[in-house]
């Protein structure tokens, strides 16, 4: 165990959220693939080049991370919500939002990243909230899921 924490430690930090993002966009993709589009799915668009491009721009921003935490913070977040609100399929792509929020408690200080996640969880899950609330393209398990991100 000691010896694999080593080696991790020895992965310089870009190259590492190099592969983290391109992780991301390949699992964003192959979910956006594996989507159906018959009558029994939820989402009010089709996949389409947009899509993708949302997909890109949730997971291709984790290189920078620890360089520039606000605004990849910023780019995933918008791209989240733009892919919630346009109606498409929700994509593993969002699972760059927490390693986002991660880089902001851990590159910036205290105060700064308190205020920044603080704002940023509050956006998220009002949006989704609202979301829930007046339309059917936004699931109560997105709701819990961004609720669970405010908990962490």
């Amino acid at each position: 165990m000691a010896l694999m924490q080593t080696r991790l430690l020895r992965v310089p930090p870009l190259l590492f959220d190099g592969l983290l993002a391109l992780a991301l966009l390949a699992v964003g993709l192959i979910s956006l693939a594996e989507v159906g589009t018959g009558p029994s799915e939820d989402f009010a668009r089709d996949p389409d080049g947009w899509n993708v491009l949302l997909v890109i721009l949730m997971t291709a921003p984790v290189v920078l991370r620890r360089r520039f935490p606000t605004a990849v913070l910023s780019v995933v977040s918008m791209a989240w919500v733009i892919e919630r609100f346009v109606g498409y399929p929700v994509t593993m792509g969002m699972w760059s939002i927490p390693l986002a929020l991660h880089a902001v408690g851990s590159e910036l200080p205290a105060d700064r990243s308190a205020r920044v996640a603080i704002a940023s969880i509050s956006g998220l899950v009002s949006f989704t909230v609202l979301g829930a609330i007046t339309d059917d393209t936004v699931t109560w398990s997105t709701v819990i899921v961004m609720g669970a991100f405010t908990v962490i």
